[in-house]
């Protein structure tokens, strides 16, 4: 009976036929029937996480006075947890009280790790005084939920407190338990308080997991003593954990940081030899580091190569070369990976822009130096800024030849001008090439168009 009715709900759903729940809380079936049939859409909401129409049936039935299952509530809790809606799920769990719906203790453990992911770890622990008061026994859940709250507010004493409590309530620790505790540890350099823990939870029987060791080799990376990080690696292949990416990632970033790029390199072999797949992140710190180290080359073959593994450069990589670009003087590459960039889709962020908008300026000022000492040095004694009755600049800058014609017949005449005392304004030449460097241009192409007869004025 309950299957074809399951199959009857589903299939009314997936018509758009929503406004049956207001049918059965309308009371044309009986109470139990229409009960049954409410929780019968409630759950088949919360599988398709439609939580839209999970909160509106859950509403009319609260309203109507028909009360949901435990389990739905439960459901639609862990909907909004995960969606990260608190204020939702605080209405909810308050509905839930006072229409006479009892917790359990998935309701509790999922109320305490939304507030626990929100930094709300005051209320986790008014809510875990809550329980108690109300003689729910927490479990291995509830106390490692709130560890980890507590240790990525920083507050390691008050979650060492809570390992206690569940030593002393007979409740089993594990990895799950130590872990954001030793996290959080060599978040903040503390080393040999972390290592004491792994220490603890070996004696205590907690088996430490491939994130434990990540934790301390993210540590001692930070640190900046990376060699001591990849001892960690013959650690867990003795106990069986095999490196994942995140174990490469955080070495890969360590050697960069460090400018070591020829052991950054020989990770990525190691971890292609270890059939470990590289992600944008490796691929993104390593051309980073390639950059920095001055091989733009090398940071776009790795580019190129991102495609072999079905990973496409997201603005964060097109940003990575474009700077780049810029710090070896490419100023073309960098006009290259960003137009490839618009291409290929890729929205530029804020950082993207940011970094074309410096990049070009600290390139053009270097550029305006050399320009202007040229200039000064060519010409020192002969070029007068302005001309009060006549300018070669005007009369280049009227014509209608290309831009690249005018920059070259404007400094045709300057270099034959040499003196001869010839009056230039020199604000055209200025505007003409504010957005192209002068090495771009081939300038035989475009002397013999220099009309001498500027020369003869």
């Amino acid at each position: 009976m309950m299957t074809s009715a399951y199959w009857v709900a589903e299939r009314a759903i997936s018509v758009n036929l929503h406004c049956v729940a207001d049918v059965l809380v309308d009371g044309y079936l009986k109470y139990d029937v229409s009960v049954k049939l409410l929780d019968l859409l409630l759950w088949v909401y919360s599988k398709k996480s439609d939580l839209k129409h999970c909160l509106v049936v859950f509403d009319k039935m609260v309203r109507s006075r028909f009360l949901p299952d435990v389990k739905n509530c439960n459901r639609i809790l862990r909907i909004l947890r995960d969606r990260n809606l608190v204020g939702n799920a605080r209405e909810v769990y308050g509905m839930m009280g006072d229409i006479g719906i009892k917790s359990t203790i998935v309701t509790y453990n999922t109320m305490l790790d939304l507030f626990c992911k929100k930094g709300e770890v005051q209320h986790a622990v008014d809510l875990l005084l809550e329980m108690q008061r109300r003689d729910f026994r927490p479990n291995d859940v509830t106390y490692n939920v709130l560890i980890n709250g507590l240790s990525k507010k920083g507050e390691f004493d008050k979650a060492k407190e809570l390992i206690g409590e569940m030593l002393n309530k007979g409740l089993k620790v594990s990895a799950y338990t130590y872990n954001p505790l030793i996290c959080g540890y060599c978040q903040k350099g503390m080393l040999i308080e972390a290592l004491g823990l792994r220490e603890e939870m070996e004696v205590r029987g907690a088996l430490p997991s491939i994130s434990t060791y990540n934790a301390f080799i993210h540590g001692f990376c930070k640190l900046g003593r990376v060699s001591d990080a990849r001892q960690w690696i013959p650690v867990m292949l003795k106990k069986s954990l095999v490196p994942d990416v995140v174990t490469y990632n955080t070495l890969i970033n360590g050697h960069c940081q460090l400018g070591d790029i020829t052991e950054a390199l020989f990770l990525l072999f190691e971890m292609r030899r270890r059939n470990v797949n590289p992600t944008l992140v490796t691929f993104n710190t390593m051309m980073d580091g390639l950059c920095k180290h001055g091989d733009l080359d090398g940071a776009l073959r790795l580019k190129d190569e991102m495609t072999d593994y079905g990973i496409f450069p997201d603005a964060f990589s097109y940003t990575i070369l474009i700077e780049g670009s810029y710090k070896a003087g490419n100023l073309l590459m960098a006009k290259k990976v960003f137009d490839e960039m618009v291409s290929k889709g890729v929205e530029p962020d804020r950082l993207a822009c940011t970094t074309c908008i410096t990049g070009a300026v600290n390139f053009y000022l270097v550029f305006w130096t050399i320009f202007r000492r040229s200039l000064s040095s060519l010409f020192r004694g002969t070029l007068h800024i302005e001309s009060r009755e006549f300018s070669l600049g005007n009369q280049i800058w009227r014509t209608k030849a290309p831009k690249k014609v005018k920059i070259l017949q404007f400094i045709r005449v300057l270099r034959l001008g040499k003196g001869k005392r010839i009056y230039a304004n020199c604000f055209q030449l200025f505007k003409l090439v504010e957005d192209k460097p002068l090495a771009d241009f081939e300038e035989q192409e475009y002397v013999s168009s220099t009309p001498e007869t500027y020369l003869d004025a």
